[in-house]
């Protein structure tokens, strides 16, 4: 997945690349990729110009929420968060500092992930997650993704598990020298 992140791709082709290495025999190619990371990209614009992320948001948490029926992960979605460097991985959600209105996303693609592969596939979740995330930030005004700071960090990951570093963003570019895998 680091390569995909680092090299930026368009997120259909990331996540056809992806597939053919995890997923190979699952039917996915008609999953709206490029729809979902763009109405992802609406929302967060949507988030940020409602409720900028204040000063004590240093970092903001792209979580994946989850939920099982009968072990087998069922639900996935993203939810949207901020907090302090040392929060966004262990913190219960009520222990950050922001919280937008609008929390959760409605992705399309991640719930058929999580229902039609074996186990909900959470590698997969979190690299389309982490992706779709990634183009939706290029694509908003750094105002926006700044706030009163002059740096912000962004992370994906699953509470309690597993999650990406996507890098700290200073306004002009992306130091990416910490991009990896939790």
């Amino acid at each position: 997945m680091r390569r995909e992140l680092e090299a930026e791709r368009d997120i259909e082709s990331a996540m056809a690349s992806l597939l053919a290495k995890l997923a190979p025999t699952a039917e996915l190619d008609s999953l709206p990729w490029k729809a979902d990371a763009g109405r992802l990209r609406w929302w967060l614009f949507e988030n940020l110009d409602a409720a900028p992320a204040p000063e004590s948001a240093d970092h903001v948490w792209f979580e994946l929420f989850t939920s099982t029926w009968r072990d087998r992960l069922d639900a996935c979605d993203l939810k949207l968060s901020g907090g302090r460097e040392s929060e966004y991985f262990a913190t219960p959600l009520s222990e950050l500092t922001w919280t937008p209105e609008n929390t959760l996303f409605g992705s399309v693609v991640l719930p058929q992930l999580a229902r039609k592969l074996p186990s909900g596939a959470p590698e997969l979740c979190i690299a389309y997650a982490a992706l779709a995330v990634q183009q939706a930030l290029r694509g908003i005004d750094e105002d926006l993704l700044l706030g009163p700071l002059h740096s912000r960090g962004f992370s994906v990951g699953f509470e309690n598990g597993p999650g990406v570093h996507l890098g700290i963003f200073d306004g002009e570019a992306w130091d990416r020298t910490e991009l990896c895998s939790y």
